[in-house]
């Protein structure tokens, strides 16, 4: 996905944690970002079937670099490897960052004044 490629590119320039930045696998379907010794963010799903549950917890120090995008990114694509037809996300409709799930593909399953629904169909 050169988007994604791209966007992170963009957001790390003189980032000052690029050298000890890494994701790793945690759990049989989770990733964490880490810089260093700090664990930045999670990323995991709950499965069931053929289909998924997406949740994502990131620091707000590191908000804005990309990590919660590749987090995601990187968790979609094992999802994807392991035959999930069905992702689902939830966040607040104040979530800055609305625009990433369009990019990774999901679509506006339902919406209340609590929540926004994503869903992503194979």
């Amino acid at each position: 996905m050169n988007y994604l490629e791209d966007y992170l590119k963009t957001r790390r320039q003189n980032w000052p944690y690029e050298d000890s930045y890494r994701v790793v696998p945690f759990g049989e379907q989770g990733f964490a970002a880490r810089i260093g010794d700090v664990t930045a963010g999670l990323c995991w799903a709950d499965v069931n079937g053929d289909s998924a549950v997406m949740h994502m917890n990131l620091k707000s120090a590191y908000a804005e670099f990309g990590i919660g995008t590749e987090l995601l990114h990187v968790l979609m694509n094992h999802l994807k490897d392991q035959d999930i037809k069905v992702i689902r996300y939830t966040i607040s409709p104040e979530h800055w960052a609305f625009q990433i799930y369009d990019n990774l593909g999901f679509t506006v399953e339902s919406r209340t004044a609590e929540e926004i629904n994503f869903i992503w169909k194979r």
